[in-house]
């Protein structure tokens, strides 16, 4: 196990105020959004205002969720193979509490934001920028980029790559699946439209 310490003497208030900040910002959140919602929805049609909030809903749960994937997961699993490495040369571990709690914050905030792909991927075809035949075709590049993402961000070995590289395959995969359904839909509702306009004019 790491042997905690701390090299400044402000630095342990530091870590547990920026803790309680963070915690605060998450426990707001709810808050905030609602807001956000609330200053949208004049602006917003019936069917953008249950998208809108459905994608709020959504992102929050994703971003959740890839939060809880890197702390049950990710984290041990990275922290366990580096105090392994410092094993293997006899240097003893001791992490500095703001190094600590940076690297978790790190590790969240990547992890979250991959976990918001799907998501993203949804709105994009909602606004027309994203086609799921463009995330079809890209397929393979996309996981190359994938795999190398995953090199960049975990320890140097294959399997904590691999661990980190198939779950974002998946929601790559989930994200077509959904770009798909959306992209469906969309393409539906301005065939009605069409049809209505057209319908409009020869009256």
């Amino acid at each position: 196990a790491y042997r905690f310490v701390y090299l400044a003497p402000q630095e342990l208030l530091t870590a547990y105020v920026t803790i309680a900040l963070l915690g605060g910002l998450v426990l707001s959140t709810p808050v905030i959004a609602t807001q956000i919602y609330a200053f949208s929805k004049p602006g917003l049609k019936s069917g953008e205002r249950r998208f809108f909030s459905a994608s709020m809903v959504f992102g929050t749960l994703s971003f959740g969720v890839g939060v809880l994937f890197a702390w049950f997961v990710m984290a041990p699993f990275m922290l366990s193979f580096m105090i392994q490495f410092s094993r293997s040369v006899e240097v003893e571990a001791a992490i500095s509490v703001h190094e600590y709690v940076s690297f978790l914050l790190t590790v969240f905030l990547i992890f979250g934001i991959v976990f918001e792909l799907p998501v993203i991927v949804v709105l994009l075809t909602q606004l027309g920028i994203v086609k799921p035949a463009w995330l079809v075709k890209s397929r393979k590049v996309m996981i190359v980029v994938i795999f190398l993402v995953a090199a960049l961000i975990t320890p140097p070995d294959v399997a904590s790559q691999i661990l980190v590289a198939v779950p974002i395959i998946g929601l790559y995969e989930l994200s077509i699946a959904l770009s798909r359904v959306f992209y469906r839909r969309k393409r539906q509702k301005e065939d009605e439209d069409e049809e209505e306009e057209e319908e409009t004019e020869e009256a």
